[in-house]
Formats: structure tokens, sequence, C-alpha cells
């Protein structure tokens, strides 16, 4: 999978930030750069007011769909899940065990759009659950192979505590 955006919540010591600053010390922000993976660049740092981290409300996924398989079948699928007719899945929740259990995501689902063998892919995320990138293509019909090029995460929404 791959994304646009990552958030990452650290907390420093009140003594590193002005307790009115709203954006990092630049030597911290340059600390932090120095440390990321090749390929990834930190594009801003700020102070966020209270003591919890923000936590996600809603992501957007982006899956290109191969051009023989973003057809009628697809589309039928996206219709199902819609209209809420197609929404279960088999969760795993014991790996040692085998132990699986049917959940409805399809609740979660806040919209699907298939243009041109793209399918966009919003969904809600709450404290109490949230829908997987596998169970997004395994309601869809979709798979590896089926996918042109890896999962895309687009967008975040974030709420701050």
């Amino acid at each position: 999978m791959e994304s646009d955006e990552e958030l990452l919540a650290l907390k420093v010591h009140r003594r590193a930030v002005r307790r009115d600053a709203s954006e990092l010390p630049d030597h911290i922000t340059k600390s932090l750069s120095g440390e990321l993976p090749e390929g990834l660049e930190l594009l801003s740092a700020s102070v966020a007011a209270g003591l919890r981290p923000p936590s996600p409300t809603s992501a957007t996924y982006i899956l290109a769909v191969r051009p023989e398989f973003a057809g009628d079948t697809l589309k039928h699928k996206i219709e199902h899940l819609l209209a809420g007719k197609s929404g279960v899945v088999r969760r795993l929740v014991d790996a040692r065990a085998l132990r699986f259990k049917q959940v409805d995501v399809g609740g979660l689902i806040r919209s699907v759009r298939l243009d041109g063998g793209i399918v966009s892919v919003e969904c809600e995320i709450s404290p109490a659950g949230s829908v997987r990138v596998k169970e997004i293509l395994e309601l869809l019909g979709l798979d590896a192979e089926k996918l042109a090029r890896p999962v895309k995460r687009t967008a975040v929404q974030w709420r701050s505590s």
C-alpha cells in the first residue's frame, strides 16, 4: 500500500517548545527529517493543543483496476455494496486458533466511485472500528492480480483531541 500523507504524533518536552508556539523549532524539524527513510519527506511540523494525538475520522483509498477487471462485474459489486446488500466480511480474530467472526463493514463505507478503472473508496473510522483495505478488496471481488498498482491512501481526515 502507498500513501500520499502520513501523520506522526510525538510528545515533545515542554522546554523544547515555547508555550505559544504553533510550529516546532527548526532544529527539531531538521533532526526529524534526518531520521526519515529514503523517499519520505517531512512537509510540515506543528504543535498541537491537548495531550492526546489527533484521531482519524475517515480515509480515502484509490484502487487502480486493470482494464479487463473494471467492467460490469465490478460495477455490480459497487452497486450492491452501496445498496447495503453485501457488506459482511469474515475477519480473523485469533490467528493461533484460526478463529473468524462475521463483521458487517458496509456501514463504514461512505462512498465508492468507479471512474475509468480507478475506484475511489471513502471509509469512516471510529473508536468502534473501521474497514480494512483487504476487506474492501474482498467486497469488490478484487485482489492484487486485478490491480494495476498498489492501493494508495490519498487522504485521512483527523479530529483533534
